[in-house]
């Protein structure tokens, strides 16, 4: 028992300690927050001081007093001489100004011819090239159905050779005489020789000795 009374006296008197400690703490930061917002007050303070200084040194001076509009503007401060003048300068001005706006339209006129006649030649040579166009197939067309007709007639008469070749082939009795020799093989003695017609290849002098094989 005397032991949990002394644990529990030693946790409240840490406690009570720490809730000091923590008083302490927070009363040294208010204090120096304090501190920090009254030197920078006293800051702003010296700041505004100085800057009206300077706008008191430096002070613009005053206007000039006021004088009577008799002696700025006099009765006869526009004479005909000066209307004379300033018309004259009006109208010069008017006049360069209506120079001015008619070498601007002279300008968009010439620049508007120069861009249709630029349009013109394009329109040309898009013209021209589409006849040079029409030309060039119109002229294919006509050689490709000239090879065309060259070849069909080409192989017309080849048709009609063929077709007249197997009717005289049809209508003769049998073959050819050309076609009938090669039927048959020729002897060895028309092989030696064409001309020779029944012709002996043996020596009339030659004698045949019996019992030999041999014809001298």
């Amino acid at each position: 028992v005397n032991f949990n009374e002394k644990a529990k006296q030693k946790r409240k008197s840490d406690d009570e300690f720490l809730e000091r400690l923590e008083q302490v703490q927070l009363a040294e930061d208010l204090a120096a927050q304090r501190e920090l917002h009254l030197k920078q007050k006293l800051e702003s303070t010296e700041a505004y001081k100085k800057a009206l200084d300077a706008q008191v040194k430096f002070k613009p001076p005053s206007l000039p007093e006021k004088e009577p509009d008799s002696e700025v503007f006099g009765k006869h401060d526009m004479n005909s001489e000066k209307m004379a003048e300033r018309r004259q300068k009006a109208y010069s001005l008017l006049q360069e100004q209506k120079s001015l706006v008619e070498q601007k339209k002279r300008d968009a006129i010439i620049a508007r011819l120069a861009e249709q006649k630029q349009e013109e030649e394009m329109l040309k040579r898009a013209k021209e090239d589409l006849n040079d166009e029409r030309v060039f197939k119109h002229m294919l067309r006509f050689e490709t159905r000239k090879h065309l007709e060259s070849d069909w007639q080409n192989m017309t008469k080849g048709k009609n050779a063929r077709e007249l070749t197997e009717r005289l082939w049809s209508l003769s009795p049998g073959n050819l005489v050309h076609e009938q020799c090669d039927q048959y093989k020729s002897c060895r003695q028309c092989r030696r020789r064409l001309q020779n017609c029944g012709e002996s290849n043996i020596w009339k002098e030659s004698r045949y000795i019996p019992g030999t094989r041999i014809m001298v």
